[in-house]
């Protein structure tokens, strides 16, 4: 009775095989990425909504009127040099209408919370501002909902459904217990992009593109380059910075969205 004979595989045999898994791998992985980053984009926008239902639920204990973004001890007009009061931000101050400080935080978002602060501390988001060199002498920002020790009536803002009141913004060191980071703490025409109105009179009225997600230049959001909004009415939404306001300056200042980083927005929409 004759044996069968047992054959191996071949070294260039082997090689194909490994070579087979290895494009598959290359095509797969990146999929796979693109999957666990989409989870994590829809898990900031449920948390962002969350967040626009709490801010929404503040107001109308509050006169319709919108949380400040901390409060100070006052050392001269509006706070602005005054010392932070912790536990008085805005995330505090929403969090008994929410009852969940995981929601500050976006699963995309590893910058560090501050040495000793568990990343479960992590705040992602901030209330939107304007200018912090440009407050008025009531102590209202020039643009956005609110600022220190002060919060904008939701009777002021003309079109809510278009106001930014929150957006996602990522800064190291920016946690849950810290009061500060917690608006869109920009100053001047390096951070500003202005704009001029027919009449010719120039405002401050957007962020520019490479300071608006974060304090680092030209860093783009992980949602396939979106952020995640509030609005002022309360829905959210994930949009590219171009789709954010509409203008016609230069490369960091070009967009075609309708949308307003600024309550006094004088800009026409498109």
């Amino acid at each position: 009775m004759q044996s069968r004979e047992k054959r191996a595989f071949t070294l260039i045999e082997l090689l194909v095989v490994i070579a087979i898994i290895a494009i598959l791998a290359a095509i797969l992985f990146p999929v796979f990425a693109q999957a666990r980053e989409k989870a994590k984009a829809t898990s900031c926008l449920s948390n962002a909504k969350q967040i626009g239902l709490g801010l929404h639920m503040y107001l109308q204990d509050y006169d319709e009127k919108f949380v400040a973004t901390r409060w100070s001890d006052v050392t001269d007009a509006c706070g602005v040099g005054g010392t932070a009061i912790n536990g008085s931000q805005w995330n505090v101050m929403i969090q008994p209408y929410i009852k969940n400080t995981q929601i500050f935080a976006c699963p995309s978002d590893s910058t560090p919370p501050g040495t000793g602060v568990s990343q479960s501390r992590k705040r992602s988001y901030v209330l939107t501002s304007g200018p912090r060199d440009r407050l008025n002498g009531d102590c209202s920002a020039p643009g956005g909902i609110s600022h220190t020790d002060w919060g904008a009536a939701l009777a002021e803002i003309n079109t809510p459904a278009s106001m930014v009141a929150c957006y996602e913004r990522w800064e190291s060191g920016s946690n849950l217990d810290n009061p500060f980071s917690v608006h869109q703490d920009l100053s001047g025409t390096q951070d500003w992009c202005q704009y001029a109105d027919p009449t010719g009179k120039s405002w401050l009225q957007y962020p520019r593109k490479s300071h608006w997600f974060d304090s680092s230049p030209n860093f783009d959001p992980q949602h396939v380059q979106r952020a995640t909004l509030v609005f002022a009415d309360g829905h959210a939404k994930q949009l590219k910075y171009e789709q954010t306001w509409s203008s016609g300056g230069g490369p960091e200042c070009t967009g075609s969205g309708p949308t307003l980083w600024s309550m006094f927005d004088k800009r026409l929409n498109p």
